[in-house]
């Protein structure tokens, strides 16, 4: 278990060495998106940024390419900006899909570069424009969001819940925390699916294997951690095992087979 100043001062209890340091955890629900949140995925920075991003590319090479062209070329691009711009926009764009109508194209040497290097450059840019839309359609389309509580300042304004007895449920009353009080890990869980809490604070490395457990759960760990915690055994005081164990403990994290267990449990 982990060790806190109040069970460290009882006196019929002692405690072997550390094995392990981690974090408090804090337990989140995975939200479903309702209609409203979904649409409001299309107006996000991502999907806002890659068309902003794509119009000023196309703007800059249809103009390029109308600058070149418009002398040579007026019946594709003709010489009025407006239109003629409008023309190579669409040629970019074109390009860039490569759908290539063949209603637009390049006839001087230099607009022919530039629509080579256009071309090889296009082959980056729907790559690295494609990822943020991707990303915010995949949200829309599945409909799962994860609740976007990514400091610890905001659980001052959330109900909290934390098991009796447990160094989650002095780090709550520390904070001052509105404690949602549980007599076990199972509990708590099931209380902020119910939606008695919004968040269970609870040793990190003890959520991370519920959920391994109970991959289905619309749980997730949030990705910020509270105090820190040190783990140890707790025995008698008068335990002959006490010194057998240390022993074992000190041997074990330097040969690194203690992480290494961890690891395996966790992961």
């Amino acid at each position: 278990m982990s060790v806190t100043a109040s069970r460290l001062a009882r006196p019929e209890v002692d405690f072997t060495q550390p094995y392990y340091i981690d974090r408090a955890g804090v337990l989140l629900t995975l939200q479903r998106a309702n209609l409203s949140s979904r649409l409001q995925v299309l107006f996000g920075w991502a999907v806002v940024s890659s068309i902003v991003v794509l119009g000023s590319v196309l703007l800059v090479v249809g103009t390029f390419i109308w600058l070149v062209e418009h002398r040579h070329n007026p019946e594709q691009f003709p010489p009025q900006p407006l239109p003629g711009i409008a023309n190579g926009m669409w040629f970019a764009l074109v390009t860039l899909t490569t759908v290539r109508y063949g209603d637009k194209a390049s006839i001087t040497r230099i607009g022919r570069g530039i629509t080579a290097a256009w071309m090889v450059m296009s082959l980056v840019a729907v790559s690295t424009l494609t990822a943020g839309l991707a990303s915010a359609f995949t949200v829309l389309l599945s409909g799962s969001t994860q609740e976007q509580i990514k400091d610890p300042r905001a659980l001052d304004h959330l109900r909290v819940a934390a098991v009796e007895g447990t160094s989650g449920m002095e780090l709550a009353e520390r904070r001052k925390l509105r404690i949602v009080a549980t007599d076990s890990l199972d509990k708590g869980v099931e209380a902020v699916l119910n939606n008695r809490a919004d968040a269970l604070i609870f040793d990190r490395p003890a959520l991370r294997y519920h959920l391994k457990l109970n991959p289905d759960l619309a749980v997730h760990v949030a990705p910020f951690t509270l105090a820190e915690e040190t783990y140890w055994f707790v025995m008698r005081w008068d335990d002959p095992l006490r010194t057998p164990l240390d022993v074992s403990i000190l041997k074990l994290q330097r040969q690194g087979q203690v992480e290494a267990m961890v690891n395996a449990l966790l992961d």
